[in-house]
């Protein structure tokens, strides 16, 4: 309720406080359905599978001579048709774009990833990464 004052949604705020009490009393709502700005279920659109195993990408560089490609290794975790998520040892920032080689067929989920961009890292261990990646 006072973030919402600060930036001027005070009202907003106190009707949403009022209304989850109201309905906490009751036992008939939980606190997301009174705040729809939170997520109230996966934000996915396509379910993820678990998806085991070693991959290579490279990531290109641009340097004096040219476009340089730099190959690393890593491992899959899980898979959708929108993404999946690795771990390695390369880290990366969001909006780097990785390319696949050999590029990921998973026909039994209609899958084909040549490129992906890097959606979120997170550090696990010391350099060693969990990246989430989209395919484009």
């Amino acid at each position: 309720e006072s973030l919402l004052t600060i930036i001027g949604k005070g009202k907003q705020g106190t009707k949403w406080f009022e209304k989850f009490l109201n309905g906490a009393k009751q036992d008939k709502m939980s606190f997301s359905d009174v705040f729809p700005i939170l997520p109230i279920e996966e934000r996915r659109t396509y379910e993820r599978r678990a998806f085991v195993k070693p991959l290579r990408f490279y990531v290109t560089f641009l340097d004096a001579e040219g476009l340089e490609k730099v190959y690393y290794n890593s491992a899959s975790i899980d898979i959708s048709k929108e993404g999946l998520s690795i771990i390695t040892d390369c880290i990366l920032v969001k909006g780097d774009v990785v390319f696949f080689e050999p590029e990921i067929k998973v026909y039994e989920y209609e899958i084909v990833g040549k490129s992906a961009i890097v959606r979120w890292v997170k550090e696990i261990e010391r350099n060693r990464y969990r990246i989430g990646l989209m395919f484009i």
